[in-house]
This record gives structure tokens, sequence and C-alpha cells, in this order.
């Protein structure tokens, strides 16, 4: 699963979106494809009856800092950290825009790191189909979905009808309480794209970022999954 650009160009000021369309997304606004719920969880992969976690290698510490202080003019693979025992790579290639380079980890039944993963594992259903999932539950992003336990949830598994204009797109995203929307393409050599409450400064779940919402103190567990 590769990393899913923006639907608008992100303004990296002000981190919301502008009225520019990604290159590539032009598919969107003709109608095309369909659009789904986007799920705020942790990713997971289901291949061949064998389960993987999300994990990204980052850049060596060094050249973290060096890129976050404005003192790195490129970024080579060279430079990220070492992958650990398993681990698969998610794309070809790392962001050398972002520093990331995301990838799967298999689960291990001896990692208490992955035990949450093991509860949903035993909660999704033996016939479940392979493709990626997101895990969500109690201990992940402050269960904003107020769920007792973890479970697994199919990406793209509820569609929506959405009106394909900027506007339209930014009224969904008032009137339903999500974290953003998914577009899929017919064509499956295209990309997907994403859009999300916070590109339009819409509240999505502010206790997981304190620094826009420091004074914060309503729960909330109440999202539509």
């Amino acid at each position: 699963m590769q990393k899913l650009k923006t639907v608008f160009v992100i303004d990296r000021e002000t981190g919301l979106a502008t009225d520019n369309i990604q290159q590539g997304a032009e598919w969107i606004f003709e109608g095309k494809g369909k659009a789904t719920v986007k799920v705020d969880g942790s990713s997971v992969l289901k291949k061949e009856g064998k389960f993987y976690r999300r994990l990204d290698r980052k850049l060596q510490k060094k050249y973290a800092s060096m890129k976050k202080h404005g003192k790195l003019s490129e970024i080579t693979p060279e430079m990220f950290a070492l992958a650990r025992d398993g681990w698969v790579a998610a794309e070809a290639k790392p962001d050398l825009v972002t520093g990331h380079w995301p990838g799967w980890m298999p689960l291990n039944p001896d990692d208490n790191a992955d035990k949450y993963h093991w509860e949903a594992v035993d909660n999704l259903e033996d016939d479940a189909p392979d493709g990626t999932y997101e895990l969500v539950g109690p201990t992940v992003q402050q269960n904003i979905y107020g769920l007792d336990y973890h479970l697994f949830v199919k990406h793209g598994h509820e569609e929506v009808d959405v009106p394909r204009t900027l506007e339209g797109i930014q009224e969904f995203l008032e009137t339903h309480y999500i974290e953003g929307l998914v577009f899929h393409p017919e064509d499956d050599s295209l990309p997907m794209f994403k859009v999300r409450r916070k590109d339009f400064g819409i509240v999505w779940n502010p206790l997981a970022d304190r620094r826009h919402y420091p004074e914060w103190k309503e729960p909330v567990n109440n999202a539509s999954l």
C-alpha cells in the first residue's frame, strides 16, 4: 500500500488545502471512480494468511536533525536506518521529500507491541480476504470510535456519494464526522487520493494534536466508523 497523496495541493505554511488539484487527480472531478470513508487507525496488511503491521523506516537521527533544521539539501536511501529483520518495503524507493520509507513488519506473537493486533486477528472472520485493513480500538488514536475491543476494518469498506467539487467535498466533510475520504480510480494502475477534515481546518481528533487544541476537554470517541 503506497502512501496516498492529497486530492488538493496543501499549503505547507498553513497546512490547509488550496484550490489547486493534485496532478493526476483530475479524474475525481470528472465523476470517475468511487469515494470511500477513510478510517483513522493503524494500517495492517493481510497477505497469504499472514498479518503485517505498518512500519516505516525513517532517517538516521543525524540526518533527521539536519532535515528538521533545514540543513539537508537532499535525501538519499543511504541516510535511512537499517531495516529490521523481516521488514518488507511497501514502496520500491523511499520518499525523499518526507524522509519516510513505508513498509510492513510481520506480526510477532512474542512481541508485546503486537498484542492488540493479535486481538484484532482473533476478532476477524476466518474467511476475511487478503488486503489492507485499519486497526482501531481502545488503544488507537484516543479510541476515536469509542470501541471496547480491537478490530480490523477493511480499507474501502464503506462507499459514499460525494459531490465532485471542492465546495461539495468540503461540505460533505463538515456534515459527516469521519476522518476523511479516499478516492479509488476505475483503473487500478492509477493512484488513489485522500482528503481529510483537517485539510480544511475542520476539527477531527483534537486529542491527537495537543499543539492545536491544548484546552480541548470534550470527548472525541463518537465518530462514525
